[in-house]
C-alpha cells in the first residue's frame, strides 16, 4: 500500500480543547465564526465497500472493569454493573450521543475461523449514508481516544457471524 492510501486510512486525531470565542474568532454578536464551529469526526474510507462494518474503539474487558471500580463505590462487585459505569463515564465525558456496544473483528479476517478473537467495539458509525451525517464531532471522538488511550478504527462486524 502507498503512503497516500495510508495515509487516507489513518485518523487525524489530536487533542482538541473547546474554546471560547474571542474578538478574532467571533461574530459581531459574539456569536462562533463558522471556521469555530465543531467539525464532525474525521473518517478514513473503509477499505472495502461492505456492509458488515462498524467504526470505533476496542473496549478491553478487564481495562472496562477497572475503570468502573474506581468511578463506584464498594459495593458494586458485579462486573456487569462495572463495566456499564464505565461506559456512561466515557459517554458523559465525551458527549457522545449515539453509540453502541458491538462485537467486532479486525479488517481482513475471515469471519468463519474459529481462532479469530471477537472484540467488544464501542462504534460509533456503520458506513451508511444516514449514520455518517449523525456522526460525532472530532472533539467528541478525541475526547474518547484520551479516555481509551487509541484510535477509533474500522472493524468487521461480528453480529452476522455470531448470530
Amino acid at each position: 500500500m502507498n503512503n497516500v492510501n495510508q495515509r487516507m486510512i489513518e485518523l487525524n486525531i489530536q487533542d482538541v480543547s473547546p474554546e471560547q470565542p474571542t474578538a478574532s474568532n467571533a461574530t459581531s454578536d459574539g456569536t462562533p465564526a463558522a471556521a469555530d464551529i465543531d467539525r464532525l469526526v474525521s473518517v478514513p474510507r473503509p477499505r472495502s465497500r461492505t456492509k458488515w462494518q462498524i467504526f470505533g474503539w476496542r473496549l478491553d474487558d478487564d481495562w472496562m472493569i477497572d475503570y468502573g471500580r474506581q468511578l463506584c463505590d464498594a459495593s458494586v462487585t458485579n462486573e456487569y454493573d462495572l463495566f456499564q459505569a464505565a461506559v456512561k463515564d466515557i459517554q458523559g465525558q465525551s458527549g457522545l450521543s449515539r453509540y453502541a456496544i458491538e462485537n467486532g473483528m479486525r479488517m481482513g479476517c475471515n469471519p468463519f475461523d474459529t481462532k479469530e478473537r471477537i472484540h467488544l467495539i464501542l462504534s460509533i458509525l456503520k458506513p451508511t449514508v444516514n449514520e455518517f451525517r449523525t456522526r460525532p464531532t472530532q472533539s467528541q471522538a478525541d475526547k474518547v481516544s484520551a479516555i481509551l488511550g487509541c484510535r477509533p478504527k474500522w472493524w468487521l462486524d461480528a453480529t452476522p457471524v455470531i448470530g
